[in-house]
């Protein structure tokens, strides 16, 4: 990709840590929790699960900088811990508020800010 455009720049988000409680919105969802009822993951409190969640994330965090340490172009932007573990941000329990994007958002503007000239 590089070689046929030596100046694109890839932006990756690895979220942040959503909070899997089974909120939904009226067309679509629950995303999260289904999964975790299914497996029967113990103990069955929003703690515990948020927790997973967390750690699944940071890992998916992880890679991404890893991969970027490689190929250059690439650049993580740090939206993990930019919304509150208390919901509030969040819309429901994959989806951040019309708020809670407006924070990712600065975020993202902040990292094309000092990546691009």
């Amino acid at each position: 990709m590089i070689r046929l455009s030596p100046n694109t720049r890839v932006f990756v988000c690895a979220y942040d840590f959503a909070i899997p409680d089974g909120r939904k919105v009226p067309f679509a969802g629950p995303w999260l929790k289904p999964g975790f009822d299914t497996r029967k993951y113990l103990p069955a409190n929003l703690a515990f699960r948020t927790a997973v969640v967390k750690i699944m994330l940071a890992r998916f965090a992880d890679i991404i900088s890893s991969v970027s340490a490689v190929y250059p172009f690439i650049h993580l932007v740090p939206t993990q811990g930019t919304l509150t573990p208390d919901k509030v941000g969040w819309d429901n329990e994959l989806h951040p508020t019309y708020e809670g994007f407006k924070a990712i958002t600065r975020v993202l503007i902040s990292k094309l800010e000092a990546v691009l000239p």
